[in-house]
């Protein structure tokens, strides 16, 4: 029978940084993504070469995954990423990004489809590293709750944010369905979130009222919550 895709959520994300590392694992998650565009922008490319790996860098207990696949090639054959904060632009050719991926030691990288080009002509060693796919069905994408459903456990690892991007503008996940919890129908109901979820918040017996009231007063609080159980829902279902 098919089984729930492991989730991998995207820490390098907005929505993904609502949540502390404990707060991630504590929703079940023990595999998770890091961009390597964002990480060259934040810390920066110095920063990620003066580090033993990834793991001192994020204290994380689970697994890795370095997600290379956004950097494009140039007509130059560099790799360009302009900074979002400053407007610096950093430059590496292949040969380079494959230098700091190894020495970043993540447990998976994933290359852009030139990247994988340049890889079958440069040959890295890896170093154990393994490298995931969308196009070999390793690893797969997705941005809607059925389509991530619908996934068969065999095919893979599937990348997805929505979980926590839909937790931010307070949908929640309950029997395959979605609830906007800041729809008035919620004000008055004092349900939990979802019958029978073992997350770190239904446990809590936190109810829908509750939320409903929490996202328009606090809804930063609100948010890390509902974050917590929408992944811990893609992982259990």
């Amino acid at each position: 029978m098919p089984t729930t895709p492991s989730l991998v959520p995207v820490l390098t994300s907005h929505a993904g940084s609502c949540l502390t590392l404990d707060n991630w694992q504590k929703a079940g998650i023990t595999l998770a993504a890091l961009y390597l565009d964002a990480l060259l922008m934040k810390p920066g490319l110095d920063f990620l070469k003066s580090l033993s790996g990834l793991k001192s860098y994020y204290p994380w207990s689970g697994e890795l995954v370095l997600n290379a696949s956004t950097l494009k090639e140039n007509k130059a054959g560099h790799y360009r990423v302009r900074s979002h904060y400053d407007g610096e632009i950093i430059q590496l050719d292949a040969a380079a990004v494959f230098a700091l991926i190894i020495a970043l030691k993540p447990d998976y990288a994933v290359l852009s489809p030139s990247l994988a080009n340049q890889c079958q002509v440069l040959k890295p060693e890896w170093q154990g590293i393994r490298l995931l796919s969308d196009e070999e069905g390793t690893y797969r994408y997705s941005n809607r709750l059925d389509a991530f459903l619908a996934v068969e456990g065999n095919a893979g690892l599937v990348e997805a944010d929505f979980p926590a991007d839909d937790a931010i503008k307070g949908h929640v996940y309950d029997q395959g369905q979605v609830m906007d919890l800041l729809d008035s129908q919620y004000s008055q109901d004092f349900t939990v979130l979802s019958a029978g979820c073992t997350c770190p918040v239904c446990r809590q017996n936190y109810t829908r009222a509750y939320f409903h009231h929490l996202l328009q007063h606090t809804p930063l609080l609100a948010q890390r919550f509902l974050i917590q159980h929408n992944v811990h829902y893609c992982q259990n279902h």
